[in-house]
């Protein structure tokens, strides 16, 4: 069953609020998880680019889930990293 509770006005609100300042702050969680010198584990680069904004990956059941994408510069190997993990997005609607 699809979490209604995620088409509240706060949800927006957050989803504007990551829009315009998470990748900032994914690009510090980055740094500081992963290190200045994180090297791809295909090409071996250590060459990393954060998408600006936050994209949300919508389940089977209709939740969003939001996601910023971090690409290797060199061979474009992409990972997900999951805002809500990152601590830049509320695991439930703030009420």
């Amino acid at each position: 069953m699809a979490d209604e509770g995620r088409d509240q006005p706060h949800w927006d609100a957050e989803a504007e609020r990551l829009r315009k300042s998470g990748a900032e702050e994914a690009i510090e969680w980055v740094r500081e998880k992963w290190g200045e010198d994180a090297k791809c584990p295909y090409c071996g680069t250590d060459q990393w680019s954060v998408a600006d904004l936050a994209t949300f990956l919508v389940g089977l059941e209709g939740q969003a889930l939001p996601m910023f994408p971090v690409t290797c510069v060199n061979c474009a190997q992409t990972v997900l990293l999951s805002a809500v993990a990152m601590g830049l997005f509320p695991a439930e609607p703030r009420g």
